[in-house]
């Protein structure tokens, strides 16, 4: 027997009211969980737990912010706040306003050393909020592995003067300790490649196999000859986005990558991986023809597939004439 109209209108309807309360829950719960009003005493206990030894010197509203300054104790005597930090968060199309507790002590202990520090090679950034330090970041730009390894000793130079000088005030370094030195680090090369961390924490410790990733996955020559055969041999092999090709049931690895969970290549290692599968080409890794397995002429350039130069898995099928995919895929298989 048919359900009349209106019944089928009446599940339709219960269906979603259900999911909308569920969601509305959910948000709400996150609200409250995100966004709250802190007090002196949470600032307090937040300078206690970063092993720091100060007193309370201030309170003030700043553009909706409460800020507490704080006075460490001792010669130094250096001042810093706590900040009760407001900003936007949702999910999918809802949005609320969130609030955390913020220290910029590291910030201000990262200046305070650099100005009785000579012969850093980074430069110093420092960011500025309603009249307050809000941090203080190192940025390095590097041309090679060597020139990289130049500036990770020059930062590590800079932790241990600071850590030297830091041994009887509070903790040092990541995690829930009070201090760490923030870095960021940009290649000045052929591709993008940028990473940030903190001196001390660990973050920054794979820093060359990070970027020996992108160098592979760009298939950049330039870059790998700073790398050993052995080291770039190593690095394939476990790493998960190492390219692979199907031969019939089997999968055969090849000495090309991309990025971790991408499903694309970039053009300049396709270029190499065509040459590989036997296919003609003309023109540069950078701009070129390449026939296709199937006899079509396909131009790959800059704004080739999906706008940025890159191959997608999905076009590199039908070229190649075969599969292809990463290592995170095929493991799964």
């Amino acid at each position: 027997m048919t359900s009349p109209p209106h019944s089928k209108m009446k599940n339709k309807i219960e269906i979603p009211l259900s999911f909308l309360m569920a969601l509305t829950l959910l948000a709400g719960a996150l609200f409250s969980a995100c966004n709250r009003d802190y007090s002196s005493d949470d600032a307090v206990r937040m300078v206690r737990s970063n092993r720091v030894e100060a007193e309370l010197v201030s309170e003030e509203e700043r553009d909706e912010d409460t800020v507490w300054t704080f006075r460490e104790k001792g010669k130094r005597g250096l001042e810093f706040q706590v900040i009760e930090d407001h900003y936007m968060t949702g999910i999918d199309s809802s949005e609320w306003e969130a609030s955390r507790l913020y220290s910029n002590y590291s910030a201000v202990l990262t200046r305070y050393y650099l100005d009785r520090y000579d012969g850093i090679d980074g430069q110093v950034r420092s960011e500025d909020r309603n009249g307050y330090l809000y941090g203080t970041t190192l940025e390095y730009t590097f041309t090679d592995r060597d020139d990289l390894r130049r500036k990770l000793r020059d930062l590590d130079r800079f932790a241990a003067f600071v850590k030297k000088g830091n041994r009887s005030n509070g903790g040092f370094f990541g995690g829930k300790e009070s201090y760490s030195i923030r870095a960021r680090f940009e290649f000045d090369g052929s591709f993008h490649f940028s990473e940030s961390g903190a001196a001390g924490s660990g973050t920054l410790g794979d820093l060359e196999d990070r970027f020996l990733n992108y160098a592979i996955s760009y298939n950049d020559t330039e870059q790998l000859g700073f790398f050993s055969s052995r080291e770039i041999r190593s690095r394939l092999e476990e790493y998960d986005g190492r390219i692979y090709v199907k031969r019939g049931d089997r999968w055969e690895p090849t000495r090309f990558a991309t990025l971790t969970g991408n499903t694309a290549m970039p053009r300049t290692s396709f270029y190499a991986l065509r040459k590989r599968e036997g296919l003609q080409v003309t023109g540069t890794p950078d701009s070129y023809t390449v026939v296709s397995a199937g006899g079509e002429e396909v131009f790959i350039d800059s704004s080739f597939d999906w706008g940025n130069g890159w191959v997608s898995f999905y076009k590199a099928r039908e070229i190649l004439g075969c599969e292809i995919n990463g290592k995170w895929a095929i493991d799964t298989d």
